[in-house]
């Protein structure tokens, strides 16, 4: 028994001629861009949405009034993999021949072929499943549940259904629920009336039992605008789309290379059900739910903002659905917690760090809140690490036009020195008391101590040494410090310092995923003792420093390698100078650090950093009165604190199972042995200009700047400075 309420949603219809058939080729021609505009139109031309498989292993059911098999879009091997003829109930492709022409137009909007002639649909590359439900322009429920309960127990994925009526079919419904429950998509027409809601059986998309499995479809024009004909999204608007619906170009049966232009909601539905089957042909293991909660949280909002009655979710956008939604995760070391791409790093590992970014170390896969997984290198930025020691280089500048504190005056009348400076981001104050016997106390405020982290001075036959602090632990602090610190004499030429610092860490912030700015990390604190010992011409000094940083290691501070409780690290400095003569002293430092073992907190990136060594060096030579009484000149050459050992272990997820969406892992092991040492030239000159006021100069070179291989930096900078 025919029903007259069930009728093929499609009007406005004109033949347009095409081309003969060519081989299918890999990129949309200029003829198939021209006449596919609807698939233009949700992004199908995208290189995001191109460059994957656009449809291909996925089956749409096309349910409708057939399909003519030889037609150009469909005659490419293997397009059609079966047909079904529910008025007869014979399965082969010619029983599903389409005689009254709508079937051929949805399912080349579906799933036309990407072949150089006429269009493509939003698919090109799936499989056709034609279900013939419809004798001529009409059908019964018997038919069209006939025909759904074939393409149930068929492999197609996602269902078209470009037909409806005024009223609900219990024997429809009751196949529809089956098809839920057999885990299909179902990509059903709003119909053609004008009408405030879907008709029927659209309009089952709100129901519970459809579980978010289906979808109704309205039509929009070409400026995005509600088609007069389309069914509005009504009650069925958290289910609702919108696609493009009027004057869309597609397959017509009448020769094996004829094109009509259809609109209606019947044109605007295959192409959701396209942009579904190349959603889930990009991610194989999706279910019917998470395809079409994709394209839902990605569709274009348009008309009243958020979900609306007319519109629903808004215009299926397949561009966007193709990208991550929500906030993408990083998996690491078996955990899915969410990973800031953020790795503000210090200068003793940048080096390393950029050589694993730069040897892929770091490519992995994002996972968002579908399960949908993402390549990304999380180091691609950190590839072009750029240095910048223009501040460091600034500061020794103005310490040298300071010179604030003559410390190799170790005799003399007890005193008190002060000295404040204005920097760029800070104020440097520091404050040093001398004893007659040659004890101090100093303390500062933004700036090294004076008698902390200090190179080993000469004594009163010559001038002080040139300060070396490269090659230390100044390395882990930034300018950013608090430091108090007392010296004492233990017997003739013997000296004990002891103090302590607090600083934030140093770090080399870039512009990138893996190494960028974050907010910084809980002061750490340096604890240090020295013995001195002095000659009449020299000086050796032996120092232990112990480093806690909180939640960090090694001046890093990032979250992506984010560790259990705090670092510590133990150094050993030795250092020396000697005075040449009352101009000239030759002076020479070297440290060697060792920072324990720990493991990496819930999400990060690391799971385990093993035990690292850092090593730094330098010599220098220091001379003054050279051109007139009061001027000073400093040279030194040598390799910053760096590391020389140790490694990072992880496990990066690098994708996921194509069948089953599980995170498919590999194991990495960082190295922070630089392999590429900075080696740095300092040269700085500082003399009088009048009474009150000093003038200078100061070039650093830096080869493998940070560690970084072929990094190079040469900073020249003058100052002034005048006292009021």
């Amino acid at each position: 028994m025919r029903s007259p309420a069930l009728a093929a949603v499609a009007c406005l219809f004109a033949a347009f001629g095409a081309a003969a058939h060519a081989a299918p080729i890999a990129a949309p021609s200029t003829q198939e861009k021209t006449w596919s505009t609807p698939a233009a139109e949700i992004g199908l031309f995208a290189p995001s949405v191109w460059a994957g498989p656009v449809g291909g292993g996925v089956t749409i059911a096309i349910i409708d009034t057939g399909i003519r098999a030889d037609h150009q879009e469909f005659n490419g091997a293997g397009k059609i993999v079966g047909g079904y003829d529910a008025i007869s109930g014979v399965a082969s492709i010619a029983a599903a021949s389409d005689t009254a022409g709508h079937g051929t137009h949805v399912a080349s909007l579906a799933a036309g072929e990407a072949d150089g002639t006429g269009m493509m649909g939003a698919a090109p590359f799936a499989n056709i499943l034609a279900v013939k439900v419809f004798a001529g322009s009409s059908t019964s429920d018997f038919y069209v549940a006939r025909g759904l309960a074939y393409a149930r127990a068929s492999k197609a994925f996602v269902f078209n259904m470009s037909l409806g009526g005024s009223t609900a079919s219990t024997a429809i419904r009751t196949e529809l629920q089956s098809a839920v429950t057999a885990g299909k998509l179902v990509v059903i027409a709003a119909a053609n009336d004008g009408a405030a809601n879907p008709s029927w059986p659209a309009r089952h998309a709100s129901e519970t039992w459809a579980k978010g499995q289906l979808i109704a479809v309205g039509a929009v024009d070409s400026k995005n605008v509600i088609a007069s004909f389309s069914n509005r999204a009504g009650d069925a608007k958290d289910f609702f789309l919108v696609a493009p619906g009027v004057s869309d170009i597609g397959a017509y049966p009448t020769t094996a290379n004829t094109y009509a232009m259809m609109s209606g909601t019947s044109m605007a539905a295959p192409i959701v059900a396209g942009a579904a089957a190349t959603v889930k042909s990009k991610w194989p293991y999706l279910g019917p739910q998470s395809v079409a909660g994709i394209l839902f949280a990605s569709a274009t909002d348009l008309g009243a903002a958020g979900i609306d009655p007319i519109y629903g979710r808004g215009l299926v956008n397949l561009e966007r659905a193709m990208q991550p939604s929500g906030t993408p995760r990083v998996l690491a070391n078996g955990t899915a917690a969410t990973v800031k791409l953020v790795y503000p790093t210090g200068s003793v590992t940048v080096g390393p760090m950029v050589a694993a970014a730069r040897g892929g170390v770091f490519e992995a896969s994002v996972f968002d809140d579908f399960g949908r997984d993402f390549a990304i290198d999380l180091g691609l930025r950190a590839r072009t690490w750029t240095p910048d020691g223009a501040p460091d280089a600034a500061a020794r500048l103005s310490a040298r036009l300071s010179d604030a504190f003559d410390l190799s005056a170790w005799g003399g009348p007890a005193r008190m020195q002060s000295f404040i400076a204005p920097g760029a981001d800070h104020v440097a104050a520091t404050h040093l008391a001398f004893a007659p016997d040659g004890a101090a106390l100093a303390m500062s405020n933004g700036a090294p101590s004076p008698l902390l982290g200090r190179q080993a001075l000469a004594p009163q036959n010559g001038p002080a040494g040139p300060a070396l602090a490269f090659a230390g632990h100044d390395a882990f602090f930034s300018a950013d410090r608090v430091g108090v610190a007392v010296r004492r004499r233990l017997a003739d030429g013997v000296f004990v310092t002891l103090g302590a610092e607090r600083a934030q860490a140093e770090q080399r912030p870039q512009d990138s995923d893996l190494l960028s700015r974050a907010r910084p990390n809980a002061p750490a604190t340096a604890f240090e003792g020295e013995v001195l010992w002095l000659t009449g011409r020299g000086s050796i000094g032996v120092a232990a420093i112990a480093v806690s940083e909180p939640h960090s290691r090694l001046g890093d501070a990032g979250a992506a390698l984010a560790v259990e409780g705090d670092a510590t690290t133990q150094i050993a400095r030795v250092q020396g100078a000697y005075a040449l003569s009352r101009r000239i002293t030759f002076a020479g430092a070297a440290s060697l650090a060792r920072t324990n073992s720990q493991r990496g907190v819930a999400g990060s990136l690391a799971d385990r950093i093993g035990e690292t060594d850092s090593v730094g060096y330098a010599i220098g030579v220091a001379a003054q009165d050279l051109a007139r009484p009061g001027d000073r000149l400093d040279l030194s050459l040598g390799a910053p604190l760096a590391a020389a050992r140790g490694e990072i272990e992880t496990a990066f997820a690098i994708g996921a199972d194509p069948d089953t969406g599980a995170p498919i892992w590999s194991a990495r092991r960082i190295s922070l042995a630089s392999q590429t040492p900075e080696m740095r030239l300092e040269l700085g000159y500082a003399r009088p200009a009048g009474a009150r006021a000093r003038i200078g100069f100061a070039f650093t070179g830096r080869d493998n700047a940070d560690g970084v291989a072929g990094a190079r930096e040469m900073i020249v900078a003058t100052a002034v400075r005048s006292a009021f």
